[in-house]
């Protein structure tokens, strides 16, 4: 099958400035995920599409070209990441070049490894459209309040004082992997798709990097997992 990845980071971030270029544990924090996307060895290509020329620059250094950069107009606040991969597309199709699968690698989780990318891969079937990342809430979901002036109202108020294995299992999208078929993409016109299989992922490996605590925690749990692997 004929492959693509796609990491998205683009230049411009309002809570931690630059994160994607900062060094994260020794190295600019997108560099890490283009690291784990080549050495599963299951991409004909790996795309960084940024706004960002700085990025470009330090990608192609490290031996990861980058054919286009992203328009002005998908790199504001306002983009929507399917009109960025409709985008990728569109351009490598100019190019000549065509995709079966796609695989969207957030660089802001780095904590997920070359091992979950080949594993979600191999869940992608010929029933799937699509394997998205999930992982467990850190606390139950439903324990949230609605978080009014005045007082907390319960979002699931039906269900709030049940024991824990009375509820029923919840996850979330933890914005670090998704395997898509390009044409169910340009069926569905979203990554967020129908017939989407999980890929469950320890709560560990958790962590979409958005302010400096996330940076903390991430850079933290990093180096944990690698001493461990080291070990192995």
């Amino acid at each position: 099958m004929n492959n693509l990845a796609i990491i998205p980071a683009r230049a411009g971030s309002k809570r931690l400035a630059n994160k994607n270029l900062r060094l994260f544990c020794g190295k600019q924090l997108f560099l890490h995920t283009m690291e784990q996307a080549r050495d599963s060895q299951l991409f004909q290509k790996i795309h960084l599409t940024t706004d960002s020329s700085e990025m470009k620059d330090i990608a192609e250094n490290n031996g990861f070209p980058v054919e286009f950069l992203r328009s002005d107009e998908l790199s504001n606040d306002t983009a929507q990441l399917k009109d960025v991969i409709r985008f990728v597309i569109e351009e490598y199709e100019k190019l000549g070049e065509s995709f079966d699968n796609i695989c969207l690698l957030w660089p802001t989780s780095p904590l997920k490894d070359t091992n979950d990318i080949k594993s979600s891969y191999n869940l992608l079937s010929e029933d799937s459209s699509s394997v998205l990342g999930v992982s467990e809430y850190q606390v139950s979901v439903f324990s949230s309040f609605y978080l009014n002036e005045d007082y907390l109202n319960p979002v699931f108020p039906e269900i709030l004082e049940k024991r824990s294995s009375e509820q029923k299992k919840v996850v979330c999208c933890n914005s670090s992997i998704c395997w898509f078929k390009t044409h169910e993409f340009k069926s569905q016109g979203t990554w967020l798709m129908e017939r989407a299989v999980p890929y469950l992922m320890p709560k560990s490996k958790f962590v979409d990097i958005d302010d400096i605590h996330d940076w903390q925690v991430a850079e933290a749990l990093f180096k944990i997992q690698n001493q461990e692997s080291s070990h192995l």
